[in-house]
């Protein structure tokens, strides 16, 4: 029986190569996709949960995408394909998502601060520059959290991994407020411990940029997430409307100086609010930008060495909404933080430059 011949496959390498030696033309006949047949096999035995990623050549570095991408600059927010963004993650919480997040290693997630921290009701609103080192929110349990990877439709019953939350890392100086009536997050960041995944075409990390990194003024970065594709409007009888996939956007970089300058930022950029340009990326977007749900998605820089991950979607006011920036966590300026919390991750390396780094 099928039981027995794996009692025997698990009790024996010699035997387990003897029936890889004797169906491995069987699979081939067969044309099973993928991997070869035995590798597949091998690895359903192996306590590595790289063993297929260590094993198929094209799997090299961060920041790889198996998605052949036009040249296009996206305007409005467009469809992304399977493999586009193997990092993206989403955080489910009893089968419904609230926020996205990136896969940066075997088993880490980073997303935002305010994903997986709330306000606590009846707790001051105030910054902690006024109110003083008093904790005002709390932080979802990890047990209530799942990790969905290598999906791409808003609905996907089926995503390719299910990962459970093990630990939850909220940076230590995070804080949320109300200014101007907004609830806003500072040091809005956070790392999720998760059960390690394999590595495949379709569920890849995106590489971490160099601490206190810089992002040129004008750099046009991508946003992609599931969140709101429109705003609802009770008043206006206007449905918010969810994508059907995976959604991604071209925004700017704008200078902080153009952020503090711009009528409708300015009064959120307040000292005491603690948001400075070591702490946040301010961007626009190209007639858009991120929207509700989009929390937690990485802002990603394509380089001659992979796409890294340079922001964090933070806060914004509303969404779609032109000339608006928006906030985005500046992940070169938590990079120590990331990596001291992660020792025992198993991250992939950077490419070479010169290297062909788009592969079909």
């Amino acid at each position: 029986s099928f039981v027995q011949l794996c009692s025997l496959i698990m009790l024996n390498r010699a035997i387990l190569t003897v029936v890889l030696y004797i169906v491995s033309p069987i699979a081939e006949v067969y044309s099973i996709p993928g991997l070869q047949f035995t590798q597949r096999l091998i690895c359903a035995f192996s306590k590595d949960p790289n063993c297929l990623s260590r094993n198929d050549p094209k799997i090299q570095f961060c920041g790889q995408t198996f998605f052949n991408e036009s040249s296009e600059r996206i305007i409005n927010g467009v469809e992304t394909k399977p493999r586009e963004f193997p990092w993206m993650a989403k955080l489910v919480v009893n089968n419904y998502f609230f926020c996205g997040g990136s896969l940066i290693a075997s088993n880490y997630i980073v997303t935002a601060g305010h994903c997986v921290a709330s306000h606590e009701r009846g707790s001051s609103d105030l910054p902690v520059s006024l109110r003083g080192n008093v904790k005002n929110y709390i932080v979802v349990g990890p047990e209530k959290v799942k990790v969905h990877l290598g999906v791409t439709k808003f609905e996907d019953v089926k995503p390719l991994v299910r990962a459970q939350v093990l630990k939850i890392i909220l940076h230590p100086l995070y804080d949320v407020f109300v200014s101007h009536e907004y609830m806003m997050q500072t040091n809005d960041i956070a790392v999720l411990r998760i059960e390690p995944v394999s590595f495949s075409q379709a569920i890849l990390p995106i590489c971490l940029p160099q601490q206190g990194e810089r992002v040129p003024d004008g750099t046009l970065l991508t946003v992609a997430g599931w969140g709101l594709v429109q705003e609802g409007n009770e008043h206006e009888n206007i449905p918010a409307i969810n994508p059907i996939v995976l959604m991604k956007n071209t925004m700017r970089k704008i200078s902080w100086r153009e952020c503090r300058e711009n009528p409708l930022s300015r009064p959120f950029l307040d000292p005491e609010n603690d948001l400075t340009s070591k702490r946040i990326i301010c961007m626009v977007g190209l007639n858009t930008d991120a929207c509700q749900g989009d929390s937690g998605g990485g802002v990603v820089e394509r380089t001659a060495q992979g796409f890294v991950l340079q922001g964090v979607v933070s806060w914004g006011i509303g969404c779609n909404r032109k000339n608006f920036p928006s906030a985005y966590t500046r992940v070169s300026s938590y990079v120590d933080f990331i990596i001291e919390n992660t020792k025992d991750a198993t991250y992939l390396p950077k490419k070479l430059k010169g290297d062909n780094f788009y592969r079909s």
